[in-house]
């Protein structure tokens, strides 16, 4: 099964609206908006329990996440991924536990991450002078708190991913 590990953000309305704004380019909107910590891939169901124990294993406080930025990966050249930022200390360290104990279970490392919620995928530019604007888009900061993080599985369909929550692991004392 196609698994990763993510938090959910509330916002929906608020991402929905910054959508509506971006134009000049076909584009393919996220319906689901949350934040990947890590993307895991195919994992065979007997890694399951084993990587359910591991996460389980994992202690942190609830926090705070700010999202206040748009931006787009990559950070240079023409976009591929449209995204709005998110901000927190407790949230990489959160992300680094949970890469630290995939690693053990010989699950590869990610690439450098970079925390935020992927709004949309470009699939081509058509209006580069109209579609650039997205950068001046104002998205209003908001701050939301964490109180755990899911093992999701997800499906591909030809109307997109569908997401089911695996196991919910939620914040404890340290």
């Amino acid at each position: 099964m196609r698994l990763f590990i993510a938090v959910q953000t509330p916002f929906q309305d608020e991402f929905k609206a910054v959508q509506e704004q971006l134009s000049g380019a076909n584009l393919k909107l996220t319906k689901e908006f949350h934040i990947t910590l890590k993307f895991l891939g195919d994992v065979k169901d007997s890694q399951l329990n084993e990587l359910v124990r591991s996460l389980s294993s994992i202690k942190f406080r609830r926090f705070s996440v700010t999202l206040d930025n748009l931006g787009s990966f990559p950070i240079k050249g023409k976009p591929r991924v449209i995204w709005i930022g998110a901000q927190s200390k407790q949230l990489l360290e959160l992300q680094n536990t949970i890469e630290s104990n995939c690693n053990k279970l010989g699950f590869q490392k990610s690439n450098p991450f970079h925390p935020h919620v992927t709004l949309a995928r470009v699939r081509y530019i058509k209006d580069w002078d109209q579609f650039k604007h997205y950068k001046v888009i104002i998205f209003n900061t908001c701050e939301f708190q964490v109180f755990g993080f899911e093992l999701i599985k997800s499906t591909l369909t030809p109307n997109g991913p569908v997401y089911e929550t695996v196991k919910t692991f939620q914040s404890k004392p340290l």
